[in-house]
C-alpha cells in the first residue's frame, strides 16, 4: 500500500453548532470551507496556503 498525500481535510463538528453554522462562522473570518453533511466539513488547502495561514485558521477554530 502506498501512502496517500492529499490537500483535502474532512472533519466532524461534534458540539455547539452544525457544520453549516461552523462554515458560516469561518466565512465571516475569511476562511472558506464547505459543509458536506449536517456534521462534516470539507476544507481544501491550496498550493499558495502558507504554514502561517494554517496556524491562523487553527487559532480561529479554537476561538469558536
Amino acid at each position: 500500500i502506498f501512502p496517500v498525500e492529499t490537500n483535502i481535510v474532512i472533519f466532524e463538528i461534534k458540539e455547539r453548532m452544525t457544520a453549516q453554522q461552523f462554515v458560516s462562522e469561518m466565512r465571516s473570518r475569511d476562511v472558506l470551507m464547505l459543509p458536506i453533511s449536517a456534521t462534516h466539513v470539507r476544507m481544501v488547502l491550496h498550493l499558495d496556503i502558507t504554514p502561517q495561514m494554517v496556524e491562523e485558521t487553527i487559532r480561529i477554530i479554537q476561538q469558536l
